[in-house]
């Protein structure tokens, strides 16, 4: 039986969210830019593996807003943690280990899906100073949530270099 899940790539501005949807899909769909804040209103991507579809979701990163377009950025971004069935949250390897999402999010409480953490740039980081990989802890997701964390959590780590954890777990 087919099944599909909606997964939303969340974190701080310049975390590599737009560059992992783009990695994902096989297509330039995300802005990428050095530049900070790109990415002003979601960008959905599909990909799909054997019988499981995902909806990938780059949202804008979460800062502290500035002005009103800093506000409406942020509103979308907590507004796709809220709708996913499984939050990628990622979060650069030198500044590990990532800080709880709940509270870069400013969350009043903690999401109803399941967040795995992706470390991301991982190449700027000397191979002698990355944190000693650790197994993930077991996940216990929801129904068809299955697929989308299982994704995150083997087939994320082969495309790119990209490394994939469960909660708590560090890479």
């Amino acid at each position: 039986m087919p099944r599909c899940g909606t997964v939303v790539l969340a974190g701080r501005p310049n975390v590599g969210k737009s560059t992992l949807l783009n990695a994902l899909v096989g297509e330039h769909l995300a802005i990428v830019a050095a530049k900070p804040q790109s990415t002003r209103v979601p960008v959905v991507g599909l990909l799909t593996r054997d019988d499981a579809q995902f909806i990938l979701t780059d949202s804008p990163g979460l800062l502290e807003p500035e002005y009103r377009l800093h506000e409406t950025m942020r509103e979308a971004a907590v507004r796709a943690i809220a709708d996913a069935e499984v939050i990628a949250y990622l979060h650069p390897l030198a500044e590990a280990p990532a800080p709880v999402l709940e509270a870069v999010a400013k969350l009043e409480h903690a999401p109803r899906a399941p967040i795995v953490f992706v470390y991301t740039k991982a190449d700027l980081v000397p191979s002698s100073d990355r944190p000693t990989v650790r197994e993930s802890l077991p996940l216990r997701p929801r129904g068809d949530r299955h697929a989308a964390v299982a994704f995150f959590r083997g087939g994320v780590r082969a495309r790119g270099g990209v490394r994939a954890a469960a909660p708590g777990a560090a890479l």
